[in-house]
């Protein structure tokens, strides 16, 4: 959900402001998320160093599984570890396997807990057929961000940025809320490039002609 609450947080406000006030607001709001990161860090000091550690340092973690050490293994809740056991096993596959994966829900027989990474998923059940379909899915959604009204264009790609995001570090599409929550994403993307495509194809007036395009739109 960040990049959608820092839309509404620090840009929608702008847009109600008039633009000799926008500076005094932007630093304003700079400063109160300061404030906020540093009282996260003083809350939760260990688990965001945790983050930071990893985001800093992710090829420390592109290794042989054997060679975690106990505390890195509950780095980042532990994720670096499972990541790197399925990239493990799926660097060990056969050609086959890596081509179209071991097949579904395959990896209930070899790991204790699922990859928290769809891409990760995907490469190990269905191979990289499989993750190249699902992300060609995403692309999919995003194109019609292209013919949406630019007033909702920020907010939709926060949303799909932030199921981007979401599906590196857990897998929505694995469970029912979060195919819901995608859907209503995707349909808001459609509804919303549908309307657009609309607007651009009503007719123009002509010159000294009234404009007639809302009474032929409704």
């Amino acid at each position: 959900m960040l990049p959608l609450i820092l839309w509404l947080a620090l840009v929608a406000p702008l847009r109600t402001l008039s633009p000799r006030s926008r500076p005094l607001a932007v630093t304003a709001g700079g400063l109160a998320a300061l404030l906020v990161i540093m009282s996260v860090n003083i809350d939760l000091g260990a688990r965001v160093q945790s983050v930071v550690d990893f985001a800093s340092n992710p090829t420390d973690f592109m290794r042989p599984v054997s060679t975690f050490t106990r505390q890195e293994r509950s780095t980042n809740s532990g994720r670096a570890y499972v990541w790197a056991q399925y990239a493990e096993a799926y660097a060990d596959s056969s050609p086959l396997a890596k081509t179209i994966g071991h097949g579904p829900d395959s990896w209930e027989l070899v790991f204790s807990v699922y990859a928290q990474n769809t891409i990760l998923s995907y490469l190990f059940e269905f191979g990289a057929l499989g993750a190249i379909a699902v992300c060609i899915l995403w692309l999919a959604m995003m194109l019609p961000l292209l013919s949406v009204p630019r007033s909702v264009r920020t907010p939709l790609i926060a949303m799909h940025g932030g199921f981007l995001i979401l599906n590196l570090s857990t897998m929505p599409l694995w469970q029912i809320e979060g195919v819901l929550m995608y859907g209503i994403i995707c349909g808001l993307t459609l509804a919303y490039a549908y309307q657009g495509q609309a607007e651009r194809r009503r007719p123009r007036p002509l010159r000294g002609e009234p404009d007639r395009s809302p009474a032929l739109a409704t």
